[in-house]
C-alpha cells in the first residue's frame, strides 16, 4: 500500500519482505529515503538500520506497531531519521519523505577529530561520525578558545 501511495505521488519505489533483501537492496539501489519496518523476517528492522549506516546516509524512516519509548530510542540510536508507529496517515508518511526528499542527505563528514578554529573566517567546524557543521562565532568567543589559531576539543 506504501508503494502505491509513492508511485503516485510520483516516486519511483521498491519493495523487499526481508531483512537481508532490504540491506541488498539499499546496496544496489542507493535510496534517497528508505521506510523499514522493524518485523522483517531473517534480519530485524534495528539490524538493517545499523547496517545502513555502514554504508549510506540516506533518510530512514521506521514504520511499526512497536510503540514502546526504549523501541523508539534505540530505533533512533541506531541511525534511524525518523520513527512512526502504526496506526498512521499514509499520505502523512509520502508527505515525511517528500520533505527527506527535497533536503537531500548531507554530503559525507570528514573524519571524525575535534573542533577546528579558524581565526580568519571566525567559525568551527564541529565534525561527528554523521554530520559536519560550521558555527560562526563572535571574535571574543574565538579569543576565548583555548588555542584560537589550532585546534581545540569541547566536552
Amino acid at each position: 500500500m506504501i508503494a502505491a501511495y509513492m508511485s503516485r505521488a510520483g516516486y519511483d519505489s521498491s519493495v523487499v519482505h526481508t531483512g537481508p533483501d532490504g540491506v541488498q537492496a539499499a546496496r544496489d539501489l542507493a535510496p534517497d529515503v528508505v521506510i523499514l519496518d522493524l518485523g522483517l523476517p531473517g534480519l530485524d528492522g534495528i539490524e538493517v538500520c545499523r547496517q545502513l549506516r555502514t554504508f549510506t546516509d540516506c533518510y530512514v524512516i521506521v514504520v511499526t506497531a512497536r510503540k514502546d519509548e526504549i523501541d523508539t530510542l534505540i530505533g533512533l540510536s541506531v541511525g534511524a531519521d525518523d520513527y512512526i508507529t502504526k496506526p498512521f496517515s499514509v499520505r502523512e508518511l509520502v508527505a515525511e519523505s517528500k520533505r527527506y526528499c527535497d533536503d537531500p542527505a548531507p554530503d559525507p563528514p570528514p573524519p571524525p577529530g575535534p573542533p577546528v578554529v579558524n581565526r580568519p573566517g571566525c567559525s568551527v567546524h564541529y565534525v561527528s561520525t554523521r554530520t559536519a557543521s560550521v558555527m560562526h562565532l563572535r571574535d571574543v568567543e574565538v579569543a576565548l578558545a583555548p588555542h584560537p589559531n589550532g585546534t581545540c576539543s569541547w566536552l
